[in-house]
């Protein structure tokens, strides 16, 4: 039949009412009560059909019982339903934690790592291993072709990966990172794919994908966009250098920055006692550091502080292992914050001028990024904005951004102002007045009329509403020219 020779109809105002209809017809198929009658109402059809479609129908339905009601299905569909709506669910899971199982058995502990975390989360969080444990003393776990067989015994490697969890982050993270599971589509998939680092940056994330995208992007040398689908190793290098995309002299100087700023203890200056150590750690690494995604990294990073010192370059000692963790997880945040704001910064030029919240004293923003600029010494600014539609007989007007990903959640207020202070100042001093811009294409000594610091904001904010709005204050009024700001 050809569609051409049934045209549609004229719209009539009875279809109007047939929509409203449908629509409550679909409304009320979510309801329990309607839903549960229709059921009813439908399984008395059957009757009424011949003889030999009745009989296939029963031999059809009765198949269908069997498989619902075998053990091994209850078991996994039971499990599935302690996920209360993750959208990945525990079913969907069992194949991961199977590979993780078989990846236990052939010693690959990274690769499971990764395929267990998703489950471990999820089983840790909802039944703390009580429920598979029952499912393993009843022996379902030797049942032929129940898929549970591969899954139940690897519970002691699923609480292990949940307990890492715990330890690496707050008290109460697990809970938060199963409530953004189930929240969002995108956020179980990534924690699907990347597993315990995928978990531990939706957590640092605040449960937004895309951010922790980028943090993961950050530490494992990856482009911030969704990873394939086939999933992969993870053990490829997340070299600090060309981990975030920057050049490498700009990477350096804000990794030098980050990790000036961290406090707490330092290993030794000695040379030989450092280069014994970092000896010592390459036999025998902490426990759980070997299989981490930056241990590889923080050698060499021990090698090369020892030459810095060596050549009378470095004036403290390297961190330790946790401290060297801390400073990583702190750059790989700021860098996050970083692109957030230039997208944001992007999307505020594109508007018209009237519209927009950032950039309203400019005609035609030009958006540079880590532009070298001289003043004090030579130093990247985040973002420079300089207007390419001056007025005429005018200078082009120049902006600065520094952005700064701080924790201030538990900050008192004294810590606080001084903090504020002294990043205002600094950004005065790198970025404000006059400077001498180096990036070829724009070069000129450039009037900054404006220096805007702006922190990361969400769970990072302080705690006190009041004592921010006072930090800020006295911070715009101690530095002038100095707009600071929270996104």
């Amino acid at each position: 039949m050809a569609l051409v020779d049934f045209p549609e109809r004229d719209f009539r105002a009875r279809d109007i009412a047939r929509g409203l209809g449908r629509a409550a017809d679909d409304v009320a198929s979510s309801i329990p009560l309607v839903a549960g009658s229709r059921s009813v109402e439908a399984s008395s059809l059957p009757a009424q059909l011949p003889p030999v479609y009745r009989t296939a129908y029963q031999e059809v339905e009765k198949a269908r019982y069997l498989g619902a009601f075998a053990p091994g299905n209850v078991a996994l569909a039971s499990f599935d339903h302690l996920s209360f709506g993750v959208p990945l669910g525990f079913y969907s899971l069992a194949a991961g934690t199977a590979q993780g199982g078989a990846s236990l058995a052939k010693g690959e502990y990274e690769e499971a790592t990764r395929q267990l975390a998703p489950a471990a989360l999820l089983v840790g969080l909802y039944v703390g291993g009580t429920g598979a444990r029952s499912f393993r003393d009843m022996g379902q776990t030797r049942r032929e072709g129940t898929p549970l067989q591969v899954t139940v015994p690897r519970v002691e490697a699923l609480k292990a990966v949940l307990e890492r969890l715990k330890s690496r982050t707050e008290t109460n993270s697990v809970g938060d990172l199963a409530r953004h599971l189930q929240e969002r589509r995108e956020a179980a998939v990534l924690v699907a794919e990347w597993g315990e680092a995928g978990a531990l940056a939706l957590h640092e994330a605040g449960g937004h994908p895309a951010r922790a995208q980028a943090l993961l992007a950050v530490r494992h040398g990856e482009s911030a966009r969704p990873p394939p689908k086939g999933g992969g190793g993870r053990g490829r290098s997340s070299s600090m250098l060309d981990s975030a995309g920057l050049p490498a002299e700009v990477a350096e100087a804000k990794f030098r920055q980050v990790e000036a700023e961290v406090g707490g203890a330092r290993l030794s200056m000695d040379v030989v006692a450092l280069r014994a150590h970092r000896d010592a750690l390459m036999k025998a690494a902490p426990r759980g550091a070997e299989v981490h995604p930056l241990w590889s990294d923080y050698l060499a990073y021990l090698e090369k502080r020892a030459a810095e010192i060596q050549q009378g370059l470095a004036s403290k000692g390297p961190l330790p292992w946790a401290g060297y963790q801390l400073v990583r997880e702190r750059y790989a945040r700021g860098l996050a914050f970083e692109r957030e704001m230039v997208g944001i910064l992007e999307a505020d030029a594109a508007l018209p001028r009237a519209q927009r919240r950032w950039l309203r004293d400019f005609e035609l923003p030009r958006i540079e990024t880590h532009v070298g600029v001289l003043k004090a010494d030579l130093r990247f600014a985040d973002v420079l904005v300089i207007e390419t539609r001056p007025a005429p007989g005018q200078a082009p007007r120049v902006e600065t951004f520094s952005f700064k990903s701080r924790d201030f959640s538990r900050t008192e207020v004294g810590a606080l102002k001084r903090q504020m202070n002294e990043d205002a100042g600094m950004a005065m001093r790198y970025y404000g007045e006059t400077l001498s811009i180096r990036r070829p294409g724009i070069e000129q000594l450039a009037q900054v009329q404006r220096v805007r610091v702006v922190y990361d904001g969400g769970s990072l904010r302080p705690a006190n509403p009041k004592a921010e709005r006072a930090a800020v204050r006295e911070t715009e009024h101690e530095v002038e020219g100095v707009e600071v700001l929270f996104r």
